[in-house]
């Protein structure tokens, strides 16, 4: 079928796209095959937890050669209902000029029809290298505790 399998469980398939150097994984999240997803809930409402998101744009930096996750900004909370089930994109763009790629995690429910628009959850930015002082990272405080704490 032209997709490559994954090697993270939540992720099924993967597949690069055709227009640029970008990539495609896609995959299904559900309470029956997930359980114990239902243990992170808020009022009553399941949600995927803020790692789980991490972890997927992670395995998409993995596959497409680069070390880490830059930066990811949760947009919206990814929500798992009772019964049914979700389906996953995580989107990798081409890299930039400085070697990023973009990375957008997406979700639409599973029973939804095409003309439903995908729920983005999160974005950011896969990159090479270990984070240093000048990437604008945080320094090492020199006291600890810090004065004042």
């Amino acid at each position: 079928m032209g997709l490559r399998a994954s090697e993270h469980q939540w992720l099924g398939a993967v597949t690069a796209t055709a227009a640029d150097d970008g990539y495609l994984f896609t995959g299904r999240l559900s309470l029956a095959d997930q359980p114990w997803l239902a243990e992170h809930a808020a009022f009553g409402t399941v949600l995927v937890p803020g790692t789980g998101l991490l972890e997927l744009a992670l395995t998409a930096a993995h596959h497409v050669g680069a070390e880490r996750v830059a930066e990811l900004t949760l947009l919206e909370p990814l929500v798992l209902a009772e019964d049914g089930a979700v389906r996953l994109q995580v989107v990798v763009g081409a890299p930039n000029a400085e070697g990023r790629r973009p990375v957008a995690l997406y979700s639409r429910a599973e029973d939804a029809s095409d003309d439903v628009p995908w729920r983005q959850h999160a974005a950011g930015e896969l990159a090479d290298g270990s984070v240093t002082a000048d990437s604008g990272a945080f320094a090492e405080p020199a006291q600890w505790p810090v004065p004042g704490a």
